[in-house]
């Protein structure tokens, strides 16, 4: 069922799959890939990529290098916020409330 959707998101560059040749379609999503997903699908769009400022989060060193710019940009445009006033955690798992909160943002900046 999530075939169309998974050759899409490759396709137009919003993933790249959990490996070089799969997809984790039934695996756990950390905060770091939402985040990623939704900067890719901005890009894609056409939206604004600008990025931001994160050095007031004090675990900014534990984003991964691959997205400094989706954090600094979901940041800077109000995507996240943090789990608390200086922290990202972005390599916590993503819950489903903490996803509608994102996806929700996403909609009210952009749409």
């Amino acid at each position: 069922f999530y075939t169309d959707a998974a050759y899409w998101a490759l396709e137009s560059g919003i993933t790249t799959g959990a490996t070089a040749s799969t997809f984790n379609p039934g695996g756990q999503l950390t905060r770091t890939e939402l985040v990623t997903f939704m900067y890719r699908y901005a890009k894609y769009k056409g939206y604004d990529i600008t990025t931001g400022d994160l050095s007031a989060y004090r675990d900014a060193d534990r984003v991964l290098p691959f997205a400094v710019d989706a954090w600094s940009w979901a940041v800077k445009h109000g995507i996240v916020s943090g789990v608390t006033s200086n922290t990202l955690a972005p390599m916590n798992l993503t819950n489903r409330a903490q996803a509608a909160t994102i996806f929700q943002r996403f909609d009210k900046t952009f749409a």
